[in-house]
C-alpha cells in the first residue's frame, strides 16, 4: 500500500492516490464497517460531497487491521493518479442498551461507552478542525452572530446595517461583473449611471468620476486608472462611501494614489451608502 497522506486527523484521513491503487489505511477505528464513509474527488476535480460519496459495499469494501483495529478501505475501482481519496466516520449516537430485564455483563456498558467516544472524536473533529469557527477570544451576540438564514439562488450572507442579524442578499458578481459599459474618459468631470465603467486617462488631474444620485442595493460603477493624472470617486449630495472600515464624509470623495489604480465600487444602502467591493491600491478617504 502506497499513498501520500494529506490530512490525518483523528477520524479523518485524506490522500493523494497513486495510479490503480485501492487499498488506503488509517490512523482510527470505527464502530462496523458501515460507519465507514468515502469521498473520492478525481485528479483537477472541485471536491462535491454530493456526487464524489461512494455506496457501501457496493463501491469498497471495510477491514480492520491489527490489535487496535484501524480502519482499512478497499475501492472496487482503482484510483486514478492524482485523485483526492477522503475517508471518514459516522457513528450514529445510538443507545445500544437499556440495562434492564436483561443479563447485564461489563462488555455492554463497554460498547455503549466507546460509542460515545467514537461520536465525541467525530464532534471534536468538525467543531475544531474542519467546520469554520469565530476566534475563542470574540464577542459572540447568542442568535445576532449565530442564526444563518435560509439562501435562495444566487444570494450570500452578509450582517445588516444595524449589526443585529445575518442576512440573505442577492450576490452580485465582483470585480466588473455587473459593469455594461466601459468608457475611456479625458475630461475635467464625468457624471456615472449604474453599471457604468470609465478608463480614467488625464495627465496633470484626475478625472472626477461622479456617482449616481439613485440607485439600488448592488448596483456597481468601475474606475480604473490609465493617466498619470488618476481619478476621484465622489458622492453625490447626502451620500457616503465606506472603504473598509473607514467612511467618508457627506458627499466626500475617494482619490486615487498611484497611476494604474482600479476602483469597483456597489450600492450598499439604495440612494445613500456606497461600498467599495474592489481595489488595487490604498486611495485616500474624504
Amino acid at each position: 500500500m502506497s499513498q501520500v497522506v494529506i490530512g490525518d486527523i483523528l477520524p479523518y484521513t485524506q490522500a493523494i492516490a497513486i495510479l490503480n491503487q485501492t487499498v488506503y489505511g488509517t490512523n482510527w477505528t470505527a464502530n462496523v464497517e458501515s460507519d465507514v464513509v468515502v469521498y473520492v474527488t478525481p485528479f483537477g476535480d472541485a471536491p462535491d460531497d454530493f456526487t464524489q460519496i461512494l455506496s457501501y459495499p457496493s463501491d469498497f469494501s471495510v477491514a480492520f487491521i491489527g490489535s487496535e483495529e484501524e480502519v482499512q478501505v478497499t475501492l472496487v475501482t482503482p484510483s486514478s493518479a492524482g485523485d483526492i481519496v477522503t475517508i471518514t466516520r459516522q457513528t450514529p449516537a445510538d443507545r445500544m442498551n437499556l440495562y434492564t430485564n436483561t443479563n447485564f455483563i461489563p462488555s455492554m456498558l463497554n460498547n455503549d461507552f466507546g460509542i460515545l467516544t467514537l461520536v465525541d472524536q467525530q464532534a471534536q473533529l468538525v467543531n475544531q478542525l474542519i467546520g469554520p469557527r469565530y476566534n475563542y477570544s470574540a464577542i459572540i451576540q447568542d442568535v445576532i452572530d449565530t442564526i444563518l438564514p435560509i439562501l435562495g439562488p444566487g444570494q450570500i450572507w452578509m450582517k445588516d446595517q444595524g449589526n443585529d442579524a445575518i442576512v440573505a442578499v442577492d450576490f452580485a458578481t465582483g470585480g466588473g461583473g455587473n459593469i455594461t459599459s466601459w468608457e475611456t474618459v479625458s475630461v475635467p468631470s464625468v457624471n456615472a449611471a449604474s453599471g457604468n465603467g470609465f478608463v480614467a486617462d488625464r495627465t496633470a488631474t484626475p478625472v472626477q468620476v461622479v456617482l449616481p444620485a439613485v440607485f439600488n442595493v448592488g448596483d456597481e460603477i468601475g474606475v480604473l486608472g490609465l493617466g498619470a493624472g488618476g481619478w476621484s470617486l465622489v458622492a453625490n449630495t447626502g451620500q457616503t462611501i465606506k472603504f473598509g472600515s473607514v467612511t467618508s464624509s457627506s458627499a466626500g470623495a475617494i482619490n486615487s494614489d498611484v497611476q494604474y489604480a482600479n476602483i469597483f465600487v456597489r450600492g450598499l444602502v439604495a440612494n445613500t451608502t456606497w461600498s467599495v467591493e474592489l481595489v488595487n491600491s490604498n486611495p485616500t478617504v474624504i
